[in-house]
């Protein structure tokens, strides 16, 4: 939660740039309260090893959590107004959690007609879902032994005390890729800066937000 917190600070800076007002009090909003939800998870619940049921319960909580606080900017920015209130709600948290499962489905219409920070916005979320799917199988599943297999075909000896360094590693390697499919895509396909990282945070997770329609 924390993390997502952080990232949304990207969408925070465009927003203050393009002087997009409401889209900057909703990430706000959203910031803080990522930002709460993880200190009081970090500061309050017990630390203690997990079975693979409690794991999977976990895991399913935490996703729809991060869906729920990630909606708070299409609710708050009527993106899909015209419908009743639970129409709105139930279509802002399908997208959310499109976006924070890499699922990749939208129902927005008419992307161009959003505000660019929303646009950026969503990709954000796929791109903290993606890092976030990794470690948190990683994390959850670490005492059952059961991603064991699976990391030894994609070359990773976890421990305990090497979580963390597994996790920058993830990071790490999503922030070169979008650096250098960046760099390409500017010189070789598009000129427009916003649209190649939107699309390029995407791309990586796999997911299926375009930032155009």
């Amino acid at each position: 939660f924390q993390m997502s917190a952080m990232c949304i600070l990207l969408p925070i800076i465009l927003a203050f740039y393009y002087g997009e007002v409401q889209p900057l009090v909703s990430f706000f909003v959203t910031a803080t309260v990522f930002f709460a939800l993880g200190f009081i998870f970090n500061a309050f619940f017990e630390r203690k090893t997990l079975d693979l049921k409690s794991s999977a319960i976990l895991l399913s909580l935490v996703f729809f959590l991060l869906s729920a606080v990630g909606a708070i900017p299409y609710v708050y920015n009527h993106i899909f107004d015209g419908g009743n209130i639970l129409t709105q709600l139930s279509n802002s948290y399908f997208e959310s959690a499109s976006g924070y499962t890499t699922t990749g489905f939208t129902l927005i219409k008419d992307v161009d007609s959003l505000p660019k920070s929303i646009v950026f916005y969503r990709s954000v979320t796929e791109w903290v879902g993606g890092i976030s799917i990794v470690f948190l199988l990683l994390a959850f599943f670490y005492p059952e032994g059961t991603m064991s297999h699976m990391l030894k075909l994609i070359g990773i000896e976890k421990t305990m005390g090497r979580l963390k360094r597994v996790m920058a590693n993830v990071a790490f390697v999503y922030i070169i890729y979008g650096i250098i499919f960046s760099v390409l895509m500017y010189f070789f396909v598009a000129k427009d800066p916003l649209n190649i990282i939107s699309l390029i945070f995407t791309t990586i997770s796999t997911g299926g937000f375009s930032p155009t329609s």
